[in-house]
């Protein structure tokens, strides 16, 4: 049984290698103009991770729930601002943006933050019940 992460790397829906031009290009598809400006590519940090520069020395390090640009990527690492990153380290997010619009409840949620959490009640001060990360969708009762 392979994990979910595990099954997302091995189909590709992880990877970041191609830009959405370069997999237009390959699919035959024409994107829109804005779809081309819009594109970015962002990562959280899944847990303590060192950033090294090109030659492997570490430099820093990040920590969990830090949300990076990424530049570029291997089959190893991401480059990032910083320096260059694990790929087991690093979550790649869609930068949706903010929200247009709040539906009726109760509904299903996607979380676009790097990570939600979930409290027993609403306040931030209330037990904190659970935490759901980028991409994790949940039912909201309202």
């Amino acid at each position: 049984m392979i994990s979910r992460r595990q099954f997302l790397q091995v189909a590709g829906i992880s990877v970041y290698g191609l830009s959405s031009t370069q997999m237009a290009d390959v699919l035959g598809l024409v994107l829109p103009a804005s779809a081309v400006s819009q594109e970015a590519a962002f990562g959280r940090l899944l847990y303590p991770a060192s950033v090294t520069d090109d030659l492997g020395i570490v430099i820093s390090s990040l920590i969990p729930d830090t949300v990076v640009q990424i530049i570029s990527s291997s089959a190893a690492a991401y480059t990032l601002n910083q320096g260059v990153v694990s790929r087991s380290a690093i979550q790649p997010m869609a930068d949706f943006g903010a929200a247009s619009f709040v539906p009726d409840t109760p509904c299903p949620v996607e979380v676009i933050a790097p990570v939600a959490a979930v409290r027993q009640w609403c306040e931030p001060s209330a037990p904190l019940i659970s935490r759901v990360g980028h991409g994790g969708v949940f039912a909201y009762g309202g």
